[in-house]
């Protein structure tokens, strides 16, 4: 990994560490949400010499916030930071499964967010982001993790256990069909917003039925099969126009986790192992 800014040694070794709970046997909610080529591509093959360590220091302060939420005392919930876990041979599907790791699984009466008092299971994740995406509500991404992350919670075996000792179900009755998003928002650049530089924002967003939501698990890890074991990039699924267009056609640039490593990024490096 490069080390272009010439930080102390100490520094350097901070940023670059990664201590990810990373299971090549399972795909992640997250992951899930990346383009099927970006996924495919950053699997078989590393960009680390050719990244810089500051292009880590976005990922180091959510898990620095991360840490430190996980790590303060509070007991009155269902279950903190546990990673679930499922398998998808009932999609068809092999070669791996599904995997996720919510900030928070709780009762909807510890959340004031929503307005019902039937003590049913909710989802919540903390996000640190931008201000401006809580400012243009820009939540789909958020959405579509949550839905993920409520069908991998109505199939753990280790939360159905959770579950039973408290008296509740793992069924759709049980869960609520909202999540909840801890929005951190930071911003440096945008001081004309009419939001505060820091703020906390605590979002209730409708998920996407579970039914629903299956069928784009489906689609998603069936499509991620067929090329699994595929070795050229060519014969790889491009990434549609709508998804290169993002953030003003700057995404296979400077945002895509496999921009070194694709041969259709603009900077790509031919030799990339």
């Amino acid at each position: 990994m490069k080390n272009l800014y010439k930080l102390s040694k100490y520094n350097s070794a901070f940023l670059s560490y990664d201590n990810y709970d990373k299971n090549d046997k399972f795909i992640s909610a997250t992951t899930l949400l990346k383009p099927t080529r970006e996924i495919l591509i950053s699997r078989r093959w590393s960009s680390e010499e050719y990244q810089d360590v500051s292009d880590k220091i976005a990922i180091k302060i959510g898990t620095g916030v991360h840490d430190l939420r996980e790590n303060t005392p509070f007991e009155d919930c269902i279950m903190r930071e546990e990673r679930m876990f499922c398998s998808l041979e009932h999609l068809g599907v092999t070669k791996f499964g599904l995997s996720g790791k919510p900030d928070l699984i709780d009762y909807d009466y510890n959340q004031p967010q929503i307005d019902t008092d039937k003590g049913l299971v909710v989802i919540e994740d903390l996000k640190v982001s931008g201000i401006l995406k809580l400012k243009y509500k820009n939540f789909e991404d958020y959405i579509l993790q949550l839905s993920i992350l409520r069908y991998l919670a109505l199939r753990d075996i280790k939360l159905k256990n959770i579950l039973e000792l408290k008296g509740l179900s793992q069924n759709e009755e049980a869960f609520s069909k909202y999540g909840v998003i801890t929005f951190l928002a930071k911003d440096w650049s945008n001081r004309n917003s009419d939001l505060s530089p820091i703020a906390i924002k605590e979002i209730p967003l409708k998920l996407i039925e579970d039914e629903a939501i299956e069928i784009r698990i489906a689609r998603k890890c069936t499509e991620l099969q067929k090329y699994w074991d595929v070795t050229d990039q060519n014969d790889m699924p491009e990434c549609s126009s709508k998804i290169t267009q993002k953030y003003n056609g700057k995404i296979c640039e400077k945002y895509c986790s496999a921009r070194f490593q694709c041969n259709k990024s603009p900077v790509f490096k031919s030799d990339v192992k």
